[in-house]
């Protein structure tokens, strides 16, 4: 397992230029976790962002790869932006890897995200409700056996505890599992380790421009 300290997913980044291709997932980090799309499209925001476009049907691929594990970290954070297009009675996965070694969902009915860990049940849903059709910041810091820190627009919104460790459970990380959820997503950012408060609040206030976001 590659326990280099860094970012291992950083994919949906591209500002200006061409529309990048709809095969293809690149991931810009140093492990290269290329990854497959179906059926995602590409929508411009105002800045020039280059954002994913799910439509409920879409998914992306990424093959299973030990820089994806969870197993042997103390932090993962999960970083990415989210503009919900349909909330519904329906739990909808963001992404997940593996069997569900680790998989964050849109939870039904409260529109809440939830880090959910394979093996040893559902962590704690966020207090945030999410509203349709608006950009979101979600930073989530797992501190792996101890706490979930959900952020949402560079502000703590909930730490609940949860012991739960991941099993060893192996597999793709795949974007957007049945039942599928219709959003666009941009700025996927995995890391390997735990960002500071201070860090996501200043990544938030840097990125939210591309997004139109005024505070």
């Amino acid at each position: 397992m590659s326990l280099t300290r860094g970012l291992f997913l950083d994919a949906a980044n591209q500002v200006g230029g061409a529309m990048p291709g709809v095969a293809t997932l690149h991931d810009w980090s140093r492990e290269k976790n290329d990854g497959a799309m179906t059926g995602v499209t590409w929508a411009q925001t105002a800045a020039g962002l280059w954002v994913m476009e799910f439509d409920g049907g879409d998914f992306a691929t990424i093959p299973e790869s030990p820089s994806l594990q969870a197993i042997g970290l103390t932090y993962m954070t999960f970083s990415f932006w989210l503009f919900p297009q349909l909330l519904d009675a329906t739990n909808r996965p963001l992404f997940a890897n593996g069997g569900q070694q680790y998989q964050v969902n849109i939870q039904a009915n409260t529109a809440l995200i939830y880090l959910r860990i394979g093996g040893v049940g559902d962590g704690t849903p966020d207090t945030t409700t999410l509203v349709v059709d608006t950009w979101y910041k979600v930073d989530i810091v797992w501190e792996i056996g101890v706490r979930i820190n959900y952020y949402i627009n560079g502000t703590l919104s909930s730490s609940p505890a949860w012991a739960g460790n991941p099993t060893a459970i192996t597999g793709n990380l795949t974007f957007h599992l049945p039942p599928r959820p219709t959003t666009m997503n941009g700025r996927w950012k995995f890391r390997n380790y735990g960002l500071s408060p201070a860090q996501i609040r200043a990544t938030y206030h840097s990125e939210k421009w591309l997004f139109g976001v005024a505070s």
